[in-house]
């Protein structure tokens, strides 16, 4: 696990942007297809503009991984007119000759968790843990679309941390950076320790 000490300008922006980014994640969840619209006014007259297309790209994590081949049974879709690959709860796209891990969609649903994940309560919420991504189950008349990639849920508490976790620095207090997701080690009942999550950031190296 490396380590890295961030500034203390940074750490500022990262605390007081924490309440802000909750209600920025609940705004960006209705706008998942890339589109936005917006009401303006002129003249007193008030008139809606055409929805603005965004360029589709990849998110990926912080230190990519490449593969050589793409691991049996694998799964492939499409999803906001990009490529994907899926197995095992890891999200893969084609590179050159190769594959490279990347981050799924947010929005994308799956019909069955994978294998070895955990539940995070957060308040009356349920989320499903797993390499990194959490899941929200949705309710679907389609038996392919039971749950969807969800982004991090502040306050959401896992037992152990993904292994490309970075420990940073700041302002003294040790946190764990994983994709832009900022953990805290806490002590649970019972003397158990966990990483709880008190920051989310939105920008994902593209």
């Amino acid at each position: 696990m490396r380590t890295r000490i961030l500034s203390t300008v940074f750490a500022l922006s990262t605390f007081t942007l924490l309440s802000e980014n909750v209600e920025a994640q609940s705004r960006s969840s209705k706008n998942q297809k890339g589109k936005i619209e917006r009401n303006m006014s002129h003249k007193g007259h008030s008139y809606r503009t055409k929805p603005i297309g965004r360029k589709p790209y990849y998110r990926y994590p912080r230190h990519r991984r490449y593969v050589r081949t793409l691991p049996y049974g694998h799964r492939r879709f499409y999803f906001g007119g990009l490529q994907y690959y899926f197995h095992a709860g890891i999200y893969y796209t084609s590179y050159g000759d190769s594959y490279v891990v990347v981050l799924p969609p947010p929005g994308f649903r799956i019909a069955v968790l994978p294998v070895g994940y955990v539940r995070v309560m957060v308040g009356p919420s349920i989320y499903y843990y797993h390499s990194g991504i959490y899941y929200t189950e949705i309710e679907s008349r389609n038996d392919q679309e039971n749950y969807e990639v969800a982004e991090p849920p502040v306050g959401g508490i896992i037992e152990a941390l993904p292994e490309e976790a970075e420990k940073v620095e700041i302002d003294g207090k040790v946190l764990y950076d994983h994709n832009g997701t900022l953990y805290k080690e806490i002590q649970q009942k019972g003397g158990k320790i966990g990483y709880e999550i008190v920051y989310v950031s939105n920008e994902t190296e593209a």
